[in-house]
């Protein structure tokens, strides 16, 4: 991981009153390595024998650090056939977790000149609109898995959820490789 970890307090009484934004680039791994990741990979991942399956080339992190939260505004892995999108929240001090997880281990059937449509769009209004978050999730629901992440650092409890919607940002995060001129 490289990037900055930006820091800011006044009147620091407690851990509560230290701000904070960070901005960082992942470099290529596996995703066992990380907290929490290596029980969310159970559902990830079709066996625990085929652990080297699902390896990331690059990531970022994007995120804030106020009142004892951390807010993961974007955690983005990609990788070879594969995407994990993860946004929520970390307990500083309780290391209480209140996450939402998206991950694709495989392109299998997605129609490309669809989701470019759908990243024309999202593109031309600046901001994704509710139609195409409600149809690009429906169009991923069978090749996604999407679990809400609860529980402690220490104790992560996963929950399987198919049927919700994307977010706006993990609308954005899929839809980027279709956009013209990706990145």
């Amino acid at each position: 991981m490289n990037g900055q970890f930006t820091f800011s307090g006044s009147e620091m009484r407690s851990l509560d009153d230290l701000t904070g934004q960070v901005v960082a680039t992942i470099g290529e791994g596996p995703v066992y390595d990380l907290p929490v990741f290596s029980r969310v990979a159970e559902y990830v991942v079709p066996s625990v024998s085929s652990r080297g399956l699902v390896k990331f080339d690059q990531g970022e992190l994007r995120g804030r650090l106020a009142k004892g939260q951390f807010r993961i505004e974007r955690l983005g892995l990609t990788g070879q056939g594969s995407r994990l999108f993860l946004d929520g929240t970390v307990g500083v001090r309780t290391g209480r977790l209140d996450l939402d997880l998206v991950a694709t281990t495989g392109q299998v059937g997605l129609n490309a000149g669809l989701l470019r449509g759908y990243a024309v769009r999202t593109l031309a209004a600046g901001f994704v609109p509710a139609q195409v978050a409600i149809e690009v999730s429906r169009l991923l629901s069978n090749r996604t898995v999407r679990a809400r992440v609860t529980g402690t650092l220490d104790q992560p409890v996963v929950n399987v959820n198919v049927a919700g919607i994307l977010t706006d940002a993990a609308v954005q995060f899929f839809l980027e490789p279709y956009l013209p001129l990706s990145r």
